[in-house]
């Protein structure tokens, strides 16, 4: 280990979860973005070319790393094509931790997504049995991006369980970016049924560098998800209102406490990571009018 932290390689460093996670990491950290190419204007970060589906590069990049951090792959707004999105967040993921176990590195933290549950699709059928959903729900994804990171966690458990890398997977909800603000807080009427779950990117970089520097996290997989909901309303209300009947398991407590409070909880991570997510949905509306008034006063 350097004088610096630790030597960390992010796979799909130049994506848009990835360069959060390298500026968190980059202060106390010596980084590496290994991707396919680098980013415009991303975190000022050494660079090398490595793709997920070749081997050869990923060990070139991995030489000397005491930890990788994979994000790299098909990232569910691009998943147009189902057969190389399964294949290249699968195969890629497989790769990733044979050539993590090869070059000797110590621990792996994989990207997986609330998708692996499949409830991000709120179809007939397979709503929350209980809510808040937490780590231990049953996940039954179709989609073939869900499928993909379903795929993608059992890999992880595997080599997590053969012991000779250690491997911790994390699950955000769906992230927060300037980009996607606005879909957050000024969804359509009649738009797709949604669990109002979010995550702010920023959040998501604290946590993966909490798994980079806890002693002992654990392999997970832990959601990451904000304390509240992306929703006006107390969760309940718009719960039973937009999704349906409550479940029988439903922690009515926890809602009495907090109205608001999420729909997916990240207790697990919280507790294995020490991990407290800070955004919260009026943060995002300030955000977002702060957004529109400098769009407005634009000449």
């Amino acid at each position: 280990m350097s004088a610096r932290g630790k030597r960390v390689v992010v796979t799909g460093g130049s994506g848009r979860v990835g360069r959060y996670v390298l500026a968190e990491l980059a202060d106390t950290h010596d980084v590496l973005n290994a991707d396919l190419g680098p980013r415009a204007g991303g975190p000022d970060a050494p660079f090398r070319r490595a793709d997920i589906l070749d081997p050869a590069s990923l060990a070139q990049a991995f030489a000397g790393a005491d930890v990788v951090v994979h994000l790299a792959g098909i990232d569910y707004d691009w998943a147009t094509d189902p057969r190389t999105c399964v294949t290249v967040n699968t195969l890629g993921c497989w790769n990733v931790l044979q050539t993590a176990r090869e070059q000797g590195v110590a621990r792996v933290v994989v990207c997986s997504s609330v998708a692996a549950t499949g409830l991000h699709e709120l179809r007939a059928g397979w709503v929350p049995t209980r809510l808040p959903v937490d780590d231990t729900h049953p996940s039954r994804p179709v989609d073939a991006y869900g499928i993909s990171k379903a795929m993608v966690e059992v890999t992880a458990r595997g080599f997590a369980d053969a012991g000779d890398v250690e491997v911790v997977c994390l699950r955000p909800c769906a992230v927060v970016f300037p980009e996607n603000l606005h879909t957050f807080v000024a969804a359509p009427a009649g738009g797709p049924r949604t669990l109002h779950d979010y995550v702010t990117a920023e959040d998501v970089a604290r946590a993966f560098r909490a798994a980079v520097e806890t002693t002992a996290p654990g392999f997970g997989p832990y959601l990451l998800a904000a304390a509240d909901s992306a929703h006006p309303d107390p969760t309940l209300d718009w719960y039973a209102r937009e999704v349906g009947e409550l479940p029988a398991d439903t922690d009515r407590e926890r809602f009495a406490r907090d109205p608001h409070a999420g729909a997916v909880g990240a207790d697990a991570a919280r507790a294995a990571l020490g991990w407290e997510p800070r955004g919260r949905f009026a943060d995002l509306i300030t955000r977002h009018h702060e957004t529109l008034d400098q769009r407005r006063k634009k000449p």
